[in-house]
């Protein structure tokens, strides 16, 4: 059984830290550490999380075949991600992301989206989704070639669970774009800023109260440094973050996603599963990297027991 079928965004990460805006001026630079290179993109995140945490992972998306999407590929396989089901397109290029991360871990996505913009419901393995317990798509927004509501009905036919997050970059993400597919989501997992883009609303539980009414089945709001939301129709649960020292927020979002399809797999309650998604999001952003900070279940479990904190079941 496939634990997890993971489809949308691959990309190579480049990180460079301390970048000051006045290095522009200057032919020559030093930097105060080496750049980082890792994967990013939201599907690619989530999936090698959920690999090193043990979970049978499986990855769609869509890559060039060349040197970045080998790097992508070896990474994966390495976490131990099925990537059987990625495709590699002659003379396609590969989306690279270029991450100018400034001081408190906030950074400047710079990114060329390559193959990403050419996956689409023709390219979704709807073959396996009878053998899927959980059916992610990284997000609803970036993967714009991709018909959600296909997607999802299928599904949700399949006997799977289903789970999307929202990550927005262009600003005119509206929740009419996404109203039709609420009904088909177990889980919404929306960061605050955009589940505020969507509806307006300024208190977290009125957003989460609102999506519920829309039909999602639960909902979690990342809240950042302040840890989450989750709310069902029985009732709604405040979970704290861990604290860390921040280094780069980037793709933070991405493993709170694969923290919490962890603590499912795994049979937590909900409030159980967003305290997991909670520790991978910390150990994320406290690690200079977009991905593979989160190493195995130990390191993750040994996190949450560190603090004190136990895992509702």
């Amino acid at each position: 059984m496939i634990d997890a079928l993971v489809l949308g965004q691959i990309v190579m990460d480049v990180a460079v830290f301390g970048f000051k805006p006045e290095f522009l001026e200057n032919k020559l630079n030093r930097l105060n550490g080496p750049l980082g290179f890792s994967v990013g993109g939201d599907a690619q995140n989530a999936s090698l999380t959920m690999g090193y945490l043990g979970l049978n992972t499986w990855l769609s998306g869509k890559i060039g075949d060349d040197e970045p999407g080998r790097f992508c590929m070896a990474l994966a396989a390495e976490a131990g991600v099925n990537i059987s089901r990625v495709i590699r397109v002659p003379g396609g290029k590969t989306a690279t992301t270029v991450n100018i991360v400034k001081e408190g871990g906030e950074a400047s996505i710079n990114t060329f989206q390559g193959e990403n913009w050419n996956y689409c419901n023709e390219d979704v393995p709807f073959d396996l989704f009878s053998q899927a317990r959980c059916i992610s798509l990284h997000s609803l927004f970036t993967s714009l070639g991709v018909e959600p509501l296909e997607v999802f009905r299928k599904a949700k036919a399949a006997g799977a669970k289903t789970l999307a997050d929202t990550s927005t970059w262009h600003g005119h993400e509206k929740i009419e774009m996404i109203r039709d597919v609420l009904p088909y989501l177990d889980y919404f997992c929306p960061s605050y800023d955009e589940a505020f883009g969507l509806l307006g609303y300024k208190a977290p539980e009125d957003l989460a109260r609102s999506f519920l009414e829309m039909g999602a089945g639960n909902v979690v709001i990342k809240l950042g440094a302040e840890g989450c939301l989750a709310s069902d129709r029985e009732g709604t649960y405040k979970v704290s973050a861990f604290p860390v020292k921040t280094v780069n927020t980037t793709g933070a979002g991405d493993n709170f996603t694969a923290g919490f399809i962890y603590g499912l797999c795994k049979g937590y309650s909900l409030e159980g599963a967003a305290k997991c998604g909670n520790a991978a999001g910390a150990i994320t952003a406290a690690s200079p990297l977009t991905s593979g900070a989160v190493r195995s279940e130990k390191q993750l479990l040994d996190f949450i027991a560190a603090s004190g904190a136990t895992l509702p079941e």
